[in-house]
């Protein structure tokens, strides 16, 4: 379907429908309003896909009971920086989110935060997580199965933050990029497991990791056949799009549309634009319905 085939909602009505579909299958409303919110910004940053166009995806998971649906994981063991968290089989999206905050709070105490979180399936919806956790002072990554790395690095200039996601990387041989220079933060995560780390860029003790992260490899030409990319997310415009969607409100496609009406449609939720049904008595088109008066 061509791009001018896409009709546009308000972004406010979009996020409170994906919220009622997802708590119309069980998930708390704090978790549905997480999900709701980092599928959103996926539609803001130009990937559609991964975005509300996706949320059909996600909800056969929830409904085939793939997640326990009222954890943000439980941490099982603490150590000044580091931490280790019980996922418990949660939405991965809930979890890692939960997981961020508590190592954001150790990386404004101590100037690096890192958890390893455990018993957690493996799911997208990443970078939305690290870009909102990416504000200046703090840089932070997510890594897991897959492999699946993103890292954002905020920048102390204002500017907004570079994000990278690997699972945006189509690679081939002859093809390296930056991520590959992140590979050993994998093994940290353990078989199967998730690493979440914050650090702050200004602070003297997060330097090691700092230098780290800001190596960059080159791209060398892909094979034949293989399309090359960096997976970097241009964040400056999610910026603009972001304000232009609140504007003009968010374009969803064809096969986007008829997902969520049919999922609408099986939970008995109304789609934006629709109208309820109203239960009044039928009659017959243009039937006198005066009373009959006596002669």
């Amino acid at each position: 379907m061509s791009r001018a085939e896409a009709r546009r909602f308000d972004c406010d009505e979009l996020r409170e429908l994906a919220a009622t579909l997802l708590k119309r299958l069980g998930v708390p409303a704090s978790a549905a309003n997480t999900l709701s919110r980092v599928l959103l910004w996926y539609d803001q940053a130009g990937r559609p896909s991964l975005g509300l166009g996706g949320l059909g995806r996600w909800l056969e998971r929830i409904q085939a009971a793939e997640f326990e649906l009222q954890t943000r994981g439980r941490l099982t063991l603490e150590r000044a920086g580091a931490l280790r968290i019980n996922g418990e089989q949660g939405l991965p999206p809930v979890v890692l989110e939960h997981a961020l905050e508590v190592v954001l709070e150790k990386a404004r105490d101590l100037g690096v935060g890192c958890a390893r979180v455990e018993n957690l399936a493996a799911g997208g919806l990443l970078s939305a997580l690290v870009f909102e956790a990416t504000t200046r002072p703090f840089s932070a990554l997510i890594a897991g199965p897959g492999p699946v790395l993103v890292h954002g690095y905020a920048r102390m200039n204002g500017e907004p933050p570079s994000l990278v996601d690997s699972s945006l990387v189509l690679t081939g041989p002859g093809f390296r990029s930056e991520l590959n220079e992140l590979a050993p933060w994998e093994a940290l995560a353990g078989p199967g497991g998730w690493l979440v780390m914050a650090w702050n860029i200004a602070e003297d003790s997060a330097m090691p990791f700092d230098r780290v992260m800001r190596r960059g490899g080159g791209e060398e030409p892909p094979a034949p056949g293989r399309r090359q990319g960096s997976g970097r997310i241009d964040t400056e415009q999610w910026t603009l799009r972001q304000a232009q969607f609140h504007q003009a409100g968010v374009p969803l496609e064809p096969a986007a549309i008829r997902s969520l009406q049919t999922w609408c449609a099986r939970l008995d939720v109304l789609f934006p634009g629709e109208k309820a049904q109203a239960a009044t008595p039928m009659s017959a088109p243009n039937e006198d319905l005066t009373p009959p008066t006596g002669r």
